[in-house]
């Protein structure tokens, strides 16, 4: 039979095959015995034919059945009401190729490849009108078909999946790649809460973890016979047919602590790094070095990632109740109301730096600049503060279009504590700027992203 032919060429028995699996599942279609008829070029009572199909029935009729723990698993039909010469059938569909055919009504369905068929009885005259046909277009003459069960059986294997890059990180992401996945649809998940919750759900195998706290994630591919619910959040009890590969897990971990440095010229002592970077830098372009970018007098709600979500939505109090970066048409402030309180002191509100530490003030800044060898970007590096050029993340999107993050490696922006009582509509606080020819105090609208480095109260 086809099992044995297809088990020569493989070389091994399909059971044996781990991991992969059948999955099946039936629907019971009830097909109007004349339409039926028609369409595979019957003739239904014929004149003096004294034959009927029957109606065909199984107990076998549960949706999205998976057949996954190397069993047999049969579909057993039953037929009532037919009359003449009857045989039981398992039909290809689109071809009309008869796979098996046989008096029981039994068909064990981990024999035939993965496909979708359909099980119908027929009843002919005598039995010489079924020798030789092995598709159901040849039948002819006095014949009549039941109704069909439909069945569909998938073939899938969740595969192994390989992470290309590191699993242990504190920001950034990490993408995966997958061997042997098999069946008609797959899926990448990245599961959290002891793997029982899915987080992301798609096709792509990229998962960006810099929007995500602190914590264990699993990264997961899963294959599909059927349809996927894309609204699944249990993974543990995902419906439908699949097959899930090994699980890889991803540590999200908090940046090393970070140290301090005391410049001898002025006597002052700040943090050795920006907040959120995750080193001292080794170059005024370190992308490692940049850390995050905080709109002015805002707290570590996770706004201050790189690449956080963007939102036109204008709070009305300085604790968003979101962890996006607020952005909209000509926008300087991130609050609808400005509060010149923030950011006030190691006690002020929404001071975003380690205990005992706050942002420095515009005049801390210029005397920090002014012990430097060169009043430029080579000369912030090259300082005991090691700064960088982190770049800037543009709030007045009718701009740019995006809340982007613009001149990373060719300037960086340093809030300062000290705000700008507003002349005009627009709403600032005073920054230091670096680029390659100049060190400059500059005002800054508040919604705009900059570095912040802290400096020891």
């Amino acid at each position: 039979m086809l099992f044995k032919y297809l088990q020569g060429i493989a070389g091994v028995s399909l059971f044996q095959a781990a991991p992969f699996r059948f999955f099946l599942h039936f629907v019971l279609i009830l097909v109007p015995f004349t339409l039926l008829s028609a369409l595979l070029g019957g003739e239904l009572f014929a004149q003096n034919c004294n034959v009927h199909g029957g109606v065909l029935s199984t107990q076998d009729q549960t949706t999205n059945l998976c057949i996954n723990d190397g069993e047999l698993h049969p579909i057993e039909l039953s037929i009532s009401g037919n009359l003449g010469f009857g045989r039981f059938g398992l039909v290809e569909t689109g071809t009309g190729n008869v796979i098996a055919q046989n008096a029981s009504g039994y068909f064990e369905m981990t024999e035939y490849p993965p496909g979708t068929y359909h099980a119908g009885h027929v009843s002919v005259d005598s039995a010489s009108a079924l020798q030789g046909i092995v598709n159901i277009n040849q039948l002819s003459g006095c014949f009549d078909l039941s109704n069909t069960i439909f069945v569909s059986s998938f073939w899938v294997d969740g595969g192994q999946i390989t992470a290309l890059d590191t699993t242990v990180l504190t920001q950034g992401s990490v993408e995966f790649t997958v061997g042997g996945a098999i069946g008609p649809n797959k899926r990448w998940g990245l599961l959290y809460e002891g793997n029982t919750k899915i987080l992301e759900a798609g096709q792509d195998s990229v998962f960006e973890f810099d929007v995500y706290p602190e914590g264990s994630y699993s990264t997961v591919h899963a294959s599909f016979g059927g349809g996927i619910n894309e609204a699944t959040v249990d993974p543990q009890n995902l419906p439908g047919c699949m097959d899930v590969s090994n699980l890889v897990t991803i540590q999200k971990v908090a940046p090393p602590p970070a140290g301090v440095v005391t410049n001898p010229s002025t006597g002052r002592t700040w943090m050795d790094r920006n907040l959120g970077a995750e080193q001292v830098a080794t170059a005024f372009n370190d992308e490692n070095a940049y850390g995050y970018l905080y709109q002015w007098g805002r707290g570590s709600d996770g706004h201050q990632l790189r690449n956080s979500n963007e939102t036109n939505e204008i709070p009305n109090d300085y604790i968003p109740g979101n962890n996006a970066f607020i952005a909209d048409d000509y926008l300087s402030d991130w609050l609808s109301t400005p509060n010149h309180n923030l950011w006030q002191g190691v006690n002020g509100i929404n001071n975003p730096c380690p205990e005992g530490f706050r942002l420095p003030t515009d005049a801390e800044w210029m005397a920090e600049s002014d012990s430097w060898d060169t009043q430029d970007r080579d000369g912030a590096f090259q300082s005991p503060l090691k700064l960088t050029a982190g770049g800037y993340r543009w709030a007045a999107t009718i701009t740019l279009g995006s809340a982007i993050v613009l001149g990373a490696g060719n300037y960086g922006r340093y809030w300062s504590s000290t705000a700008v009582i507003p002349t005009s509509g627009f709403i600032h606080s005073r920054s230091l700027r670096i680029n390659e020819q100049s060190v400059l105090s500059q005002l800054a609208e508040r919604a705009g992203g900059l570095s912040v480095r802290c400096i020891q109260d």
